[in-house]
């Protein structure tokens, strides 16, 4: 990778990343496995600066993400909207600092980090039904 991508920040191991972050998270979802109704908001600011880099650049990163589920009455059928938005403000950001779009939490059907970039605005719905419910032990 080193050799077909020179220019790329982070690619070298010339990292090292002292990093600050505020988050807030606020859920009234019912369940932490299978969640059928409810809300999660989560958001992040945070302050990095890489001091390995001989320049010790300083960046910043940005997240807000909104889950909703909207149940059927019967709870058989949950329709989930999601909302994603990620801003990355600052020059010399490693690769793997970036976001990342692609694998389970976000554009399943691409692998994981698929696509990487500063910055990021994801929307998904999804439609889950319930097919089998059981109790074991």
């Amino acid at each position: 990778s080193g050799d077909r991508f020179p220019t790329v920040d982070g690619i070298r191991g010339e990292s090292i990343i002292v990093g600050h972050r505020v988050t807030f998270h606020y859920d009234t979802r019912d369940s932490l496995v299978t969640p059928t109704d409810g809300m999660a908001v989560t958001a992040y600011a945070e302050l990095n600066q890489n001091v390995r880099n001989s320049d010790h650049p300083v960046y910043s990163r940005y997240e807000i993400e909104v889950k909703k589920l909207f149940p059927s009455e019967s709870k058989r059928a949950i329709l989930v909207v999601r909302a994603d938005l990620q801003a990355t403000l600052g020059s010399q950001v490693p690769f793997f600092e970036q976001s990342s779009l692609g694998g389970q939490n976000n554009l399943r059907g691409f692998g994981v980090d698929r696509y990487i970039d500063k910055h990021l605005i994801a929307l998904s719905i999804e439609e889950r039904i319930h097919v089998l419910r059981t109790k074991l032990a």
